[in-house]
This record gives C-alpha cells, structure tokens and sequence, in this order.
C-alpha cells in the first residue's frame, strides 16, 4: 500500500511542475507570436524565433529536472516536460489562433510578397493564409510535445542525480536453476 501512495504522489509532483511550467512556456510562445506577427523588417522575429527555441530547451531541461530531483525517477521528468508542452502547447495554439486575427492582414501581405519575389502566380486570400497559419501551429505543438518530452528525460536524469529521495529499489534478476545432467 505504501508504494501505491508514493506512485500516486510521484504523478502529482509531475502533473503539477509541467502546470506551472506550461503558464510559463505559454507566456514565452505569446511573446514570439506576437513578436512575429507585428514586426515589419524581419530580423525581430528571427531572433525572437532563436531566444523561444533555447528559452524552451531550458524550460523543459529544468521542469524535468525539479520533478525528478523531488521524486528520484527520471521518468517523472520526462512526463513533467510532457505536461508542460502539451498544455501550453494547446493553450499558446489557442492565443496565437485568437492573435492572428489581428494580424492576418499584414500576413497575407508578406506571404504575398514572398509569393511574388519567387513569381509563384498565386494570389494568397486571408483564408489561405489562416489555414497555413493553423497547419503550422498543430506541426509546432507536436513538435513542441516532443521536445518537452525529451528534454524532460535528459533534465531527469541529472534530476535524479540531484534527489532528495532514495531512488526506487531495484531487485536482482532471478537466475534460472542449476540443470542436472544425465
């Protein structure tokens, strides 16, 4: 019975480090969006594309590495960059959905541009540019989800290194026994 309550407790402690982190990770992905949807010359929104990937990177190396270092499993870690990826990944598809809406003009006109610098003979509609826009953003959560998953594990295993609880008991492969020969 009590491994089953620490188990129980384990989960909490990762459901709630990716909660926290995914407020975080959210705010981080609506600076960036908003940074890419309202610069004019291009060169904001690059290095604001550059700081939201390592700022990510670290965020879930370090929400893996709390949830493991307070439980002793790397694999709290893992689901802790988990957690946090897929709600603020949702959640920031959602801001950035409703962020769009603002900018789809401007949008258009610069994918329009692009459009014509590479005489493509495409006109672009704000529907056309909303459903890339969409497609872009699912591609980026899963990515997103992937990414806090893995560095999640990696923040884990030095998490683990760093417990204050003993790490799970491990017990010995059983041998198989002795054949008699005939």
């Amino acid at each position: 019975m009590q491994q089953q309550t620490h188990q129980q407790d384990t989960g909490t402690v990762a459901l709630r480090y990716g909660l926290i982190w995914a407020g975080i990770f959210t705010g981080l992905q609506i600076i960036a969006v908003l940074i890419n949807d309202f610069d004019t010359h291009d060169y904001a929104s690059t290095i604001a594309g550059i700081l939201n990937l390592l700022l990510s990177l670290v965020l879930f190396f370090v929400v893996g590495m709390l949830a493991s270092r307070q439980t002793g499993q790397v694999n709290r870690g893992s689901m802790a960059g988990y957690f946090a990826a897929t709600i603020g990944g949702v959640l920031s598809l959602i801001a950035q959905l409703i962020i769009i809406q603002f900018a789809l003009d401007s949008s258009r006109q610069r994918a329009q541009q692009a459009a014509d610098l590479f005489n493509l003979g495409y006109q672009y509609s704000n529907e056309a540019v909303f459903a890339g826009i969409i497609v872009n953003s699912v591609i980026g959560l899963f990515f997103a989800i992937g990414l806090g998953a893995g560095m999640g594990a990696l923040g884990g295993l030095l998490g683990r290194k760093l417990a204050k609880v003993p790490a799970a008991a491990s017990y010995p492969v059983p041998q198989p026994p002795p054949s008699r020969a005939q």
